[in-house]
């Protein structure tokens, strides 16, 4: 049969060709194949036929995409009912469902195409001698050469300054890794952007953040390519996963030996001990209840990070100040009001001082009367030296103090409103969930790797 006019499968596998004759009785098909002297019956349950709707000549600015991967060297489709023909220029053919193909225009604009010609420009000038042979290759002029740019690519977009929607916006947002709220408002703006920029110096949690992006795309059934100019950087990602149980998930390619080492040595899909049970509305509620107790908490325990950090800035430059008052020998001072005054208080009576004591300032009258107003009989003592190094250093130690004291009420909030436990038990829901979802999809890999380790 003419497979430019129709599609014949017989239990799931194509075999339009190799039919000589198809005829169709009241009760199943009777089909008689080339090279075959016997005309053979078959349930209609077992046959699909489909007549061709479409067939399209591609255009150089057409490009074809198949689960959102773009498909190179495609001359010709042909459509079915449900499934497609992709015939390439090396006469190779796929079949695949309609459903999973796109075919998009590469309208590139003025400015996309400059910023295209500028890097395809570079590229004549990169390149590889191969130490053997000496051969001089050009790879990165031959990829641009072949470069395309999808309609609705995210790469579309970075060029002409557009940042969209993502795809994952609207859905429920696991983490079965550790985070804090800023890691979590980083996981919400991949799912709702198509390009996200993630930074921050090392420390500070941004594999952490990776390891929770990768979860949420997988339990999407979504692909991710993680690259690195850093090696260590992706290496750091993986052996994450492979603590956690996984390692499975991934496949370390690159290289070209990097490749064939993976086909080699399959990875070992173990989940046996991973949560079976299939995800409920109950549990995403669950979820959603432990999320909206943890916000709050989350950000308390952001502020205490942030004091944390201010403090030690405080006691850094309360040292090198002690330092510089020891050095100039001022005379001791015990003032029991100095010592009740908030640092807030401190910083005003200095700010006051100083505009008071200006030789040029036209309101100069002024702010020693405010001065006087403000702080009683303490204000005749701005002019000392003494008593204003004396003021800066308690400043110090009452700013420390304050700042002790925020820290330990946040602290004892947390405590009192379980928050350690309470991020245990989001971690737990959202490992659940996701060992579930991995459960139901590599469920049956387990069982075919199983057989071959026997």
């Amino acid at each position: 049969m003419n497979k430019e006019k129709h599609l014949v499968l017989i239990d799931g596998k194509e075999k339009t060709e190799e039919i000589e004759k198809l005829e169709q009785t009241e009760k199943y098909y009777l089909i008689k194949f080339y090279n075959a002297n016997k005309t053979y019956k078959y349930n209609f349950s077992k046959v699909v036929i489909e007549n061709t709707t479409q067939q399209i000549e591609l255009k150089d600015n057409q490009i074809v995409m198949i689960d959102n991967i773009i498909i190179s060297n495609v001359t010709k489709i042909i459509k079915y009912i449900s499934k497609i023909r992709i015939i390439f220029s090396d006469s190779r053919e796929k079949l695949t469902d309609i459903n999973k193909i796109k075919l998009l225009e590469n309208n590139n604009k003025s400015s996309e195409k400059e910023i295209l010609n500028y890097f395809k420009e570079l590229s004549k000038y990169a390149k590889i001698v191969d130490e053997k042979t000496g051969e001089e290759r050009y790879l990165l002029e031959k990829q641009y050469n072949k470069f395309t740019v999808p309609e609705k690519s995210v790469l579309k977009y970075y060029l002409n300054g557009i940042n969209t929607e993502g795809q994952l916006k609207g859905t429920v947002n696991i983490y079965p890794f550790n985070f804090n709220i800023s890691q979590k408002q980083a996981v919400e703006n991949v799912n709702k952007s198509n390009i996200s920029v993630i930074k921050g110096p090392p420390g500070t949690g941004k594999t952490q953040t990776i390891l929770n992006i990768i979860a949420n795309l997988v339990a999407n059934n979504k692909t991710i390519a993680l690259v690195s100019g850093n090696n260590e950087a992706i290496r750091n990602v993986k052996e994450k996963l492979d603590k956690n149980g996984y390692g499975f998930i991934v496949a370390e390619l690159g290289k070209d030996e990097n490749v064939i080492d993976f086909f080699n040595h399959l990875p070992q899909i173990d989940i046996r001990n991973f949560y079976k049970k299939q995800i409920n509305d109950d549990i995403y509620e669950k979820l959603y209840e432990a999320t909206n107790k943890l916000e709050k908490l989350l950000e308390l325990n952001n502020e205490k990070y942030k004091l944390k950090r201010e403090l030690d800035n405080y006691k850094l430059e309360q040292k090198y100040f002690e330092e510089y008052y020891k050095s100039q020998n001022v005379e001791k001072i015990d003032s029991k009001k100095m010592k009740n005054m908030s640092s807030a208080k401190i910083i005003d009576f200095l700010a006051y001082a100083k505009l008071a004591k200006e030789k040029y300032l036209q309101y100069k009258i002024v702010f020693n009367i405010l001065l006087l107003l403000r702080f009683g009989i303490e204000a005749k003592k701005s002019k000392s030296i003494d008593y204003i190094l004396t003021l800066q250093k308690q400043y110090y130690i009452a700013k420390i103090k304050e700042l002790e004291n925020k820290i330990a009420e946040i602290e004892r909030e947390l405590k009192d409103k379980s928050f350690k436990k309470l991020q245990k038990e989001h971690t737990e829901i959202s490992k659940k969930i996701f060992e579930s979802i991995l459960y139901e999809k590599y469920e049956k890999y387990e069982l075919y790797s199983i057989k071959r380790k026997l």
